[in-house]
């Protein structure tokens, strides 16, 4: 945020010179780290790229903003925590977000205002966002040259809390709240954004996850032949559609199973021996477990891993469900990529 001072200290000295601080250094800033980013836009073209993907109604001749200048001043708005376009009034004269967004900071022209970004981001139609999806993509697949050994996608829904009338922003029981309901897929390893879809408040985490991986998996698999594609996702992604898609493209995964009493009791002598072992030794105890489990749902039995915990505040268990199998002769054998799953597990 821009700081304009113009006053001075004058501090008392024995010495012959007088000691001044002066605070009329002109224009200043408070965001200045988003120089920074800017250098990885110019470094990667992200701005360029996304106004590409943009369609631009606009009369030519009567256009006061750039559109490559209004993208950027909204991705680094965004990024420097000023969401809300009611912002761009102060950020309109910022020194900084001049220079992030192309211009001089000098020159006499502000950045746009509220209204224009407003219009801006209301013109942008559903071919618009499939491009952008397109090309965030592309641009994974750029910056990660195969050939590739293993990839793993991790794939999670996420509360965006909304305030006032905004357009599908609903109640959400599970996180108590009037919210969107995003849905967003990385890769596990490097943590990259592979895809970010914005839903509507009231809809199941599983919502349009399937589309939105059937077209990643297409074009991993050309990208990658031969990559072993793993998932992850935790249990309000326990859907049978997903299991089914995944079992016939022959990617492996694991996705967290909300806690049943059929599971529950499957998983009881663990729970017991995970007991006795910690009135035994006065220690954490953590022991994993797999069975084969047929839900009412589903036309064949899958492979459960189950984790006990028994510590001073008692049990806690956790399950997934999978199409891993355990290492010959050596039980259930759990991979690394499969204990963050845990952490997440029949949350829903």
């Amino acid at each position: 945020m821009e700081t304009v001072c113009h006053n001075q200290l004058i501090f008392e000295t024995p010495l012959s010179k007088e000691v001044v601080a002066d605070f009329a250094g002109g224009r200043i800033t408070s965001d200045a780290g988003g120089l920074l980013l800017r250098e990885l836009d110019q470094r990667y073209r992200l701005a360029e790229n996304v106004a590409q993907c943009l369609h631009d109604p606009r009369d030519s001749q009567k256009v006061k903003h750039e559109f490559l200048t209004l993208v950027r001043q909204r991705v680094f708005a965004i990024a420097q925590g000023y969401e809300d376009n009611n912002d761009a009034a102060a950020l309109a004269k910022d020194p900084a977000f001049k220079i992030m967004a192309g211009k001089a900071p000098e020159s006499s022209g502000d950045l746009a205002s509220q209204p224009t970004l407003s219009r801006f981001e209301n013109r942008v139609t559903t071919k618009d966002l499939r491009r952008l999806s397109d090309w965030l993509l592309d641009l994974y697949l750029k910056t990660h040259p195969g050939p590739r050994k293993i990839i793993v996608l991790d794939m999670d829904a996420t509360d965006d809390p909304t305030h006032g009338q905004q357009q599908l922003a609903f109640f959400h029981g599970y996180y108590e709240e009037h919210m969107y309901h995003p849905l967003l897929v990385f890769d596990g390893r490097t943590g990259f954004p592979l895809a970010a879809v914005l839903r509507p408040g009231n809809t199941h985490s599983s919502y349009r996850a399937l589309a939105v991986l059937k077209r990643l998996i297409k074009k991993l698999k050309k990208a990658y032949p031969g990559a072993l594609i793993l998932f992850r996702a935790d249990a309000g992604f326990a859907v049978p559609a997903l299991y089914e898609y995944l079992e016939e493209q022959k990617i492996r995964y694991v996705i967290g199973f909300i806690t049943n009493n059929r599971v529950l009791e499957k998983a009881a002598p663990l729970l017991e021996k995970a007991q006795r072992q910690y009135l035994e030794t006065g220690e954490k105890q953590r022991l994993f477990t797999s069975f084969s489990y047929q839900a009412e749902s589903w036309d064949l039995s899958r492979r459960i891993i189950a984790k006990v915990e028994y510590t001073h505040l008692g049990s806690n268990q956790r399950f997934v469900v999978t199409n891993l199998r355990p290492l010959l002769n050596q039980g259930p054998q759990i991979d690394a990529v499969v204990h963050g799953i845990f952490e997440h597990s029949g949350k829903r």
